[in-house]
């Protein structure tokens, strides 16, 4: 089945695999615009964001899911793999996380500005003002889902160049999830 648009989107864990389909947030501004997604099921179900709709480019990638993780840093998984279009984090979010956002106690820009720090605020010369790729990161209960739009200013990914898509309720290792979870067409 397939599920898109906004707002507590549910799987459909008995007859799956399940496709979930992102709709491009604005970076600048800190759109709350993301999706809730209930019973996602790692190397099972899609998170869909259409390359036409967001432009991935990392590295030599254009428009290709190339999976990188790592355990820490944005600046340890270009470190590793300067081509990716997908990362996952292994660091968890302190507070404000996922938890907090979905019980209405922060905000989405606090939420940006703790996903960011717990990044590391990318600062490896290898960024450029052309990237654009997905970011997952855990807070030890919940799964989020951001996209990098790199700004200008080269080498550094900042909150103001983040924002949330989706939210995987219950995924709690971002590091789980493989490139089968990803398509961009």
């Amino acid at each position: 089945k397939v599920y898109e648009g906004t707002g507590g989107e549910t799987g459909d864990e008995t007859s799956g695999p399940n496709i979930f389909k992102l709709n491009k947030t604005p970076v600048a501004g800190s759109i709350e615009n993301y999706q809730l997604i209930k019973n996602f099921v790692s190397g099972s179900d899609t998170i869909l964001a259409l390359d036409t709709d967001f432009a991935f480019q990392q590295g030599a990638n254009d428009g290709v899911v190339a999976l990188a993780t790592h355990g820490a840093t944005l600046d340890g998984v270009i470190a590793a793999n300067a081509n990716f279009t997908v990362a996952t984090i292994g660091a968890n979010l302190v507070t404000p996380t996922f938890t907090t956002f979905l019980a209405g106690t922060s905000s989405i820009l606090e939420l940006e500005i703790s996903a960011a720090s717990a990044t590391d605020a990318a600062t490896n010369a290898n960024f450029q003002n052309t990237d654009k790729f997905l970011v997952a990161i855990d807070d030890a209960v919940h799964t989020g889902i951001f996209f990098v739009e790199s700004g200008a200013d080269n080498n550094a990914i900042e909150f103001d160049e983040i924002s949330l898509l989706a939210i995987l309720e219950g995924v709690t290792d971002a590091t789980t999830l493989v490139a089968d979870n990803f398509a961009f067409a």
